[in-house]
C-alpha cells in the first residue's frame, strides 16, 4: 500500500523536528550540559545543512513508538511502518511497544523504557493524555531526577 506523500512528509517533519530539538538541547558538550544556553545550531541556520545535521543526529539513536493500539488499527500500523522505514534509513533503532488499549500498560512501558534508558526518543500516541501527564513529565526530566518520590 502506497502512503500519501502528505503522511510521509509529516513523519519526516516530526523526525527532523525531534532531531533538531535533541541536538539543540544536548550536543554532547559540557557547556551544553552546564546549562549556559549554547546550542548545536548558531543564530543563523541554512535549511539544507541544518536538515542534514538534524537527520545525522538520529544515527545510532533508539526510538520507541508506544501507541495505544497497533494490531488491527490500520492508521497506527501505517504510521509504524512508515516510521520503521524512515528511522532505518537514518540509522536509528526503532521498536514498537503495543499498549493494547491499556493506559496502565502504556504508563508502565514508558516508565520501564526511561528507567532502563532503553530509548532516546519516545513517540507516544494516545487519545487521552491526562493519565500520561506524569509519565511524560518524568521522562523529560534529567536522568538524575527521574522516578524519585516527591
Amino acid at each position: 500500500m502506497k502512503l500519501p506523500k502528505k503522511i510521509v512528509a509529516l513523519v519526516l517533519a516530526a523526525v527532523t523536528a525531534t532531531a533538531v530539538a535533541s541536538s539543540s538541547v544536548d550536543n554532547g558538550s559540557s557547556e551544553a550540559q552546564s546549562g549556559n544556553g549554547n546550542q548545536a545550531f548558531g543564530s543563523t541556520v541554512e535549511l539544507m545543512p541544518a536538515r542534514q545535521k538534524a537527520l545525522d543526529t538520529m544515527k545510532g539513536k533508539k526510538v520507541a513508538f508506544v501507541p495505544i493500539l497497533v494490531k488491527g488499527y490500520q492508521l497506527t500500523e501505517n504510521c509504524g511502518t512508515t516510521m520503521q522505514r524512515t528511522f532505518d534509513k537514518l540509522g536509528a533503532e526503532f521498536k514498537v511497544y503495543d499498549s493494547n488499549f491499556s493506559s496502565d500498560r502504556m504508563i508502565s512501558t514508558i516508565k520501564d523504557l526511561t528507567a532502563r534508558k532503553a530509548a532516546d526518543v519516545l513517540v507516544l500516541q494516545n487519545q487521552d493524555l491526562g493519565p500520561l501527564d506524569n509519565a511524560i513529565d518524568r521522562a523529560q526530566r534529567p536522568v538524575s531526577t527521574r522516578w524519585c518520590s516527591t
